[in-house]
Protein backbone atom coordinates (compact mmCIF):
# COMPACT_ATOMS: atom_id res chain seq x y z
CA UNK A 1 0.00 0.00 0.00
CA UNK A 2 1.12 3.52 -0.77
CA UNK A 3 1.79 6.05 1.97
CA UNK A 4 -0.96 8.66 1.74
CA UNK A 5 1.10 11.76 2.52
CA UNK A 6 4.39 10.74 0.93
CA UNK A 7 2.91 11.25 -2.53
CA UNK A 8 0.54 14.14 -1.85
CA UNK A 9 0.34 16.24 -5.02
CA UNK A 10 0.36 19.95 -5.73
CA UNK A 11 -3.22 19.63 -6.99
CA UNK A 12 -4.47 17.94 -3.83
CA UNK A 13 -2.68 20.58 -1.75
CA UNK A 14 -4.32 23.29 -3.85
CA UNK A 15 -7.72 21.91 -2.82
CA UNK A 16 -6.60 21.45 0.79
CA UNK A 17 -5.52 25.10 0.83
CA UNK A 18 -8.89 26.15 -0.63
CA UNK A 19 -10.71 24.13 2.05
CA UNK A 20 -8.42 25.67 4.66
CA UNK A 21 -9.35 29.16 3.44
CA UNK A 22 -12.99 28.24 4.06
CA UNK A 23 -12.13 26.95 7.55
CA UNK A 24 -10.33 30.20 8.33
CA UNK A 25 -13.34 32.20 7.07
CA UNK A 26 -15.61 30.13 9.32
CA UNK A 27 -13.24 30.73 12.24
CA UNK A 28 -13.34 34.49 11.68
CA UNK A 29 -17.14 34.51 11.41
CA UNK A 30 -17.65 32.39 14.54
CA UNK A 31 -15.16 34.49 16.51
CA UNK A 32 -16.85 37.70 15.38
CA UNK A 33 -20.36 36.46 16.22
CA UNK A 34 -19.56 34.80 19.54
CA UNK A 35 -16.51 36.65 20.81
CA UNK A 36 -14.75 33.30 21.19
CA UNK A 37 -10.96 33.35 20.96
CA UNK A 38 -10.16 31.01 18.08
CA UNK A 39 -6.60 32.19 17.52
CA UNK A 40 -5.37 28.61 18.04
CA UNK A 41 -7.26 27.48 14.92
CA UNK A 42 -4.21 27.84 12.71
CA UNK A 43 -4.03 27.51 8.93
CA UNK A 44 -3.03 23.95 7.90
CA UNK A 45 0.60 24.68 7.07
CA UNK A 46 1.12 26.56 10.35
CA UNK A 47 -0.77 23.81 12.20
CA UNK A 48 1.72 21.25 10.89
CA UNK A 49 4.61 23.18 12.40
CA UNK A 50 2.84 24.12 15.65
CA UNK A 51 1.56 20.61 16.41
CA UNK A 52 4.33 18.44 14.98
CA UNK A 53 7.34 20.76 15.45
CA UNK A 54 10.63 19.21 14.37
CA UNK A 55 8.95 16.11 12.92
CA UNK A 56 8.13 18.33 9.91
CA UNK A 57 11.26 18.46 7.78
CA UNK A 58 10.23 21.30 5.47
CA UNK A 59 7.36 23.71 6.16
CA UNK A 60 7.80 26.11 3.21
CA UNK A 61 4.58 24.87 1.58
CA UNK A 62 1.70 22.68 2.71
CA UNK A 63 2.75 19.97 0.25
CA UNK A 64 6.29 19.89 1.63
CA UNK A 65 5.03 19.96 5.22
CA UNK A 66 2.78 16.95 4.57
CA UNK A 67 5.40 15.03 2.60
CA UNK A 68 8.16 15.57 5.18
CA UNK A 69 6.11 15.08 8.37
CA UNK A 70 7.68 11.99 9.94
CA UNK A 71 4.58 11.51 12.13
CA UNK A 72 2.78 10.46 8.94
CA UNK A 73 5.39 7.87 7.88
CA UNK A 74 3.15 4.86 8.52
CA UNK A 75 -0.21 6.20 7.32
CA UNK A 76 -1.27 4.26 4.24
CA UNK A 77 -3.92 5.13 1.68
CA UNK A 78 -7.46 4.34 2.89
CA UNK A 79 -7.94 1.47 0.44
CA UNK A 80 -8.20 -2.29 0.65
CA UNK A 81 -8.22 -5.05 -1.93
CA UNK A 82 -11.65 -5.54 -3.46
CA UNK A 83 -13.23 -8.90 -4.15
CA UNK A 84 -12.67 -9.57 -7.82
CA UNK A 85 -9.60 -7.35 -8.01
CA UNK A 86 -8.84 -3.69 -7.71
CA UNK A 87 -9.35 -1.59 -4.62
CA UNK A 88 -12.18 -0.12 -2.58
CA UNK A 89 -12.37 2.32 0.34
CA UNK A 90 -11.35 0.88 3.69
CA UNK A 91 -13.92 2.48 5.98
CA UNK A 92 -12.08 1.24 9.08
CA UNK A 93 -9.08 3.43 8.12
CA UNK A 94 -8.38 6.34 10.47
CA UNK A 95 -9.24 8.78 7.66
CA UNK A 96 -12.87 7.62 7.75
CA UNK A 97 -12.98 6.68 11.45
CA UNK A 98 -11.33 9.84 12.85
CA UNK A 99 -10.48 12.56 10.33
CA UNK A 100 -13.88 12.76 8.66
CA UNK A 101 -16.26 12.57 11.66
CA UNK A 102 -14.10 14.64 14.02
CA UNK A 103 -12.87 17.15 11.46
CA UNK A 104 -14.60 17.71 8.17
CA UNK A 105 -18.12 16.77 9.29
CA UNK A 106 -17.95 19.15 12.27
CA UNK A 107 -16.65 21.97 10.10
CA UNK A 108 -19.41 21.36 7.56
CA UNK A 109 -22.04 21.49 10.29
CA UNK A 110 -20.63 24.70 11.76
CA UNK A 111 -20.54 26.33 8.33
Amino acid sequence: KTLIYEQVSELSCYFLNKADEEVQAIKIAVARETGTDLSAVWPLRINQKMIYGNTVGNNRTLMLALRTNRAYNDIRTPLKAAIGGGFEPDYSHRFFAEDMPFGLVILRDIA
